[in-house]
């Protein structure tokens, strides 16, 4: 069996790589005042904004993300009123004064990488950032964004305010964490700060140092796929750190490349710590897809759907689950459907190209690689090289170099009169 055909739901495990980094980024954080808030800013913002302008703005996003950009997103992001949000939330004063530096916000805005890692995952791991809507939430616009790439998928759903009449994100809901970034911020630095207390220790600004060198670290370790020491780096957190959301996140991407019952044990404790979180509905998904109980896990699937508002997106996810449970005339008409609906969205055709490998029916595999040709804007050279780099297994089958070939021969034919000639 092609791992990639079930690579959609089996890495939803690694969770929140890109809140992660904006954790990280917070441990340097200065809840300084300036000479105007952005909250006053918003207050006095006086023009209004169209659904359409709201839309453009998140196709624009999704389209430069696509492109490798991401500094669009990094302007829209307003990371001062996040700032301002959290700072409001923080009952104590005392609390808020720890995190008064001079250069705070300018080091928060230095390692708040949330978009550059957004694109990075897009570039790396063949991904694809798209709008999904505009919808307003207690009458604050919003606008649902959804990642899919090899390492997973997940759902970004950005609030957005006028800003000196300018259109700004200032917080971003992350569907696999259950909350909005602001709030998995904050939680991190009052755990560090309150155990710091009942330490009686003074050092707060070490304590946060402190942590911040142990995620890089972590970080380093995940990316290396030493598993092992990256647990071993999680296990030296303080106890009540340890339990963050933030870094139990981190916890479950460690366990779920380790061994199963390790992460099953991990999956309970987060459960038990969050027992009536958001998150837990895209977890079960992962939970039950690894034990095989692939009803169970539709039925996750089926209340995600529910929770973002209906995403036809997700009948791809459903196709496989259908064909998992034998049931492949559904999981094939499910993805007929969505090819009609959306005749230019590649992602259809691609995993209809993915069932066709698993029935090892390889000249429909091809005939689906015409049809991405003919109907898209992917070209037989684009085309190429996503097979040959996502799908190494089927690449090396004589009937893709066959196609391959031919498809170079006419291409040299054609354009005969631009190749050098023999000396």
């Amino acid at each position: 069996m092609f791992v990639s055909t079930v690579r959609f739901i089996q890495k939803i495990k690694t969770f929140m790589k890109y809140t992660m980094v904006a954790v990280v980024g917070f441990l340097l954080l200065g809840l300084v005042s300036c000479t105007r808030s952005e909250m006053e800013k918003e207050a006095s913002s006086s023009r209004e904004f169209t659904q359409e302008e709201y839309e453009a703005l998140g196709k624009r996003i999704a389209k430069k993300i696509n492109a490798r950009s991401y500094d669009t997103l990094n302007r829209v992001l307003d990371l001062k009123y996040i700032l301002e949000k959290i700072s409001q939330r923080i009952a104590s004063p005392e609390l808020a004064n720890e995190f008064s530096t001079p250069l705070a916000q300018q080091e928060f805005k230095k390692n708040f990488t949330w978009a550059r890692q957004v694109a990075l995952d897009v570039a790396q791991n063949h991904g694809q950032y798209e709008f999904v809507r505009f919808h307003r939430k207690k009458n604050v616009p919003h606008l649902l964004l959804r990642l899919t790439s090899d390492s997973g998928f997940d759902y970004h759903d950005y609030e957005v305010r006028t800003i000196a009449d300018s259109l700004r994100f200032t917080d971003v809901y992350v569907y696999t964490s259950g909350e909005y970034i602001s709030y998995t911020l904050q939680d991190v630095v009052t755990r560090i700060v309150t155990e710091q207390q009942q330490n009686k220790l003074s050092r707060t600004h070490h304590d946060l140092d402190d942590y911040r060198s142990k995620t890089v670290a972590m970080k380093q370790k995940i990316e290396e796929k030493d598993f092992a020491g990256a647990l071993q780096v999680y296990n030296s957190f303080p106890a009540l750190t340890r339990k963050s959301k933030a870094l139990m996140l981190y916890k479950l991407n460690i366990t779920s490349n380790m061994d199963m019952s390790l992460y099953q044990q991990t999956v309970s404790e987060y459960k038990k710590l969050f027992p009536n979180d958001p998150s837990l509905s895209m977890l079960s998904l992962n939970t039950y897809f690894a034990q095989g109980d692939y009803a169970s896990t539709l039925q996750y699937l089926n209340k995600l759907d529910t929770i973002v508002g209906g995403d036809s997106y997700l009948n791809l996810f459903r196709s496989t689950l259908y064909y998992m449970m034998g049931e492949k005339d559904k999981a094939m008409g499910l993805i007929d459907a969505y090819i009609k609906a959306k005749p230019k969205d590649t992602n259809g055709y691609w995993k209809k190209f993915e069932l066709y490998m698993l029935e090892e029916k390889n000249e429909d595999a091809i005939e689906v690689l015409n049809e991405i040709d003919r109907k898209t804007m992917y070209s037989r050279r684009m085309i190429t090289y996503y097979v040959e780099t996502k799908y190494p297994d089927f690449a090396v089958f004589s009937s893709f170099l066959d196609w391959k070939a031919k498809w170079i021969k006419r291409y040299q034919e054609k354009n005969s009169w631009k190749l050098p000639k023999k000396p």
